[in-house]
């Protein structure tokens, strides 16, 4: 519940479950495997919510449902803007589901879109529009766990981490902003340079 999700609460986190005896070992858990008298059953950590967290977290929730619709609809706003151009994909959301779009992830096919991701994420900050490659490395590729697999031991991860950015986007966002960065989208893949300012 990061100040960068879609619930936000300043820090922290929430599990939900039906299962008693885990919500039992989660709450233990959270507290350094302490179950209040100072015996540890197992490794835990400080996983306590402050009071003044969890207080930012229930305004929050009142709000979350107006502001994930609002995401929804400027998701909505970016697909529609750019559903034209070949070599971009957006995340696919089973029916029936729906997605929190903590982050607005865009797969860029290099050989369709004219363009590798890292030269579209350049073209994106030259005209003042942040975007990220949050998910590369891919886990398996990372330092602390890099020497569990034998590379390449997931050839579809690699691709997908090697093609996903994420553009903007915020509850707050103006629609204007959204199409602005779908301009520069355009502009990107017709000519491969970012629009005189």
């Amino acid at each position: 519940m990061s100040p960068t999700k879609p619930l936000s609460a300043g820090e922290g986190g929430l599990v939900t479950t039906d299962d008693d005896n885990l919500a039992q070992e989660l709450r233990i858990g959270r507290d350094y495997g302490n179950p209040w008298d100072y015996d540890a059953r197992f490794a835990g950590l400080n996983a306590r919510m402050p009071e003044l967290s969890a207080l930012v977290g229930l305004s929050a929730l009142e709000r979350f449902p107006h502001w994930l619709e609002r995401r929804m609809s400027l998701v909505q706003g970016y697909r529609d803007n750019l559903a034209d151009l070949p070599g971009l994909t957006f995340q696919l959301v089973p029916e029936g589901a729906r997605s929190s779009y903590k982050d607005l992830g865009v797969q860029v096919d290099p050989d369709t879109f004219g363009l590798d991701r890292t030269a579209l994420a350049r073209l994106l900050s030259a005209e003042g529009i942040s975007s990220r490659s949050y998910f590369d490395p891919p886990l398996h590729r990372q330092t602390a766990y890099r020497g569990d697999f034998a590379p390449p031991a997931l050839l579809v991860t690699d691709r997908l981490a090697a093609r996903m950015i994420t553009l903007p986007l915020y509850s707050h966002m103006p629609e204007d902003d959204v199409d602005r960065v779908c301009d520069a989208v355009r502009r990107a893949h017709v000519d491969g340079s970012p629009h005189a300012v």
